[in-house]
């Protein structure tokens, strides 16, 4: 058994180098790209873009001045890897892996979308709900110079700021096994650097469309979060497993219904219609949880510092010195005067 565990252990690996050797073959100065009178008018636009997007999150943020996205590579395909979740069928804490330098982590990536399908298929027999979902980008926390890949580029503008604010983030503060901690951190200067960045060289039209957004995120988000709170509720009570399996089916079609009165009573534009609808199941909720359940503690302190992102980086090393549970109370209770 422990040889087996070893030999998957080294293929994961093995296939985790290959990609990111495969992805850093492929990189192209961006100023070279621009430089050539044959690059099309789509993309040097877009990259353009990114080089402004760059400057200003190191102007304006606070966030690296190195030589991260100023590279660009073409992977032809929609996703540069896909991440594999993974929770008990009756509890929504999510699976770990753990990994040489970066720690433990609630996903685990593939470079090749059949590779992800075939280990969560793994995971199901296993008796796990499992989501695989493709992702545009990844951050190797500084270790690297981060490339633009042609899966960041595939969205408007806003889209594009918030990736790269998001994932260059993530090399100004990672927090090891944590994976809630880093990524609702990462998310809420991504969320408060397009709104800068909009607010000084945004249009009406392109201002609005991120409100909208923001707008329809929001309303997800917390669908998402109240229903968490009430599986939960099922899953640590004192019922039978076939009794929390009924409840567990009600409350996750409780969701969608609930989402789709939200549109026909104009509450949403139906963004999210789809997400839903394809299945849900405690690894799917599971992605959003990570990524929000801590932004708007994260928010309220921003707020605190009045949006100085010098202060709120001292303010997030600051509570990262706490102790795992001491942070979660904390940012779930939204409290800005701390001590750990």
């Amino acid at each position: 058994m422990l040889g087996s565990t070893s030999c998957a252990t080294t293929s994961y690996y093995l296939q985790s180098l290959n990609g990111h050797i495969d992805l850093l073959l492929k990189r192209q100065t961006i100023s070279k790209i621009l430089a050539s009178q044959n690059t099309d008018k789509l993309l040097r636009d877009k990259l353009e873009m990114v080089l402004e997007i760059r400057r200003f999150a190191s102007e304006h943020l606070g966030l690296p001045d190195n030589d991260s996205y100023s590279d660009y590579a073409e992977l032809g395909r929609d996703f540069v890897v896909w991440n594999v979740f993974a929770a008990p069928e009756l509890s929504l804490q999510a699976k770990q892996w753990c990994f040489l330098f970066v720690g433990c982590l609630h996903y685990r990536g593939y470079y090749s979308e059949e590779a992800a399908n075939r280990y969560a298929q793994t995971l199901k027999v296993q008796g796990y709900d499992v989501f695989v979902g493709g992702v545009t980008a990844y951050s190797t926390l500084g270790w690297f110079n981060d490339p633009v890949l042609n899966t960041m580029l595939n969205r408007d503008n806003n889209y594009l700021a918030s990736v790269i604010f998001h994932e260059l983030s993530h090399q100004i503060f990672y927090l090891k096994n944590d994976t809630a901690f880093n990524e609702a951190f990462a998310e809420t200067v991504a969320q408060t650097g397009v709104q800068y960045w909009l607010d000084l060289h945004g249009t009406t039209a392109s201002r609005q469309k991120f409100l909208d957004k923001r707008s329809d995120e929001t309303s997800f988000v917390n669908l998402i979060l109240k229903y968490k709170e009430k599986l939960e509720m099922t899953y640590n009570s004192e019922s039978s497993d076939d009794e929390k399996r009924a409840n567990k089916k009600f409350l996750l079609n409780q969701i969608v219904e609930e989402y789709e009165n939200q549109y026909e009573t104009g509450n949403n534009t139906g963004r999210y219609a789809t997400w839903l609808s394809s299945g849900l199941n405690n690894a799917k909720l599971t992605t959003v949880i990570t990524y929000q359940d801590y932004v708007s503690g994260f928010l309220t302190i921003f707020h605190h510092e009045y949006g100085n992102y010098q202060k709120f980086y001292e303010s997030v090393e600051k509570l990262s010195k706490c102790d795992k549970y001491k942070r979660k109370s904390i940012l779930e209770d939204k409290i800005t005067d701390f001590k750990c």
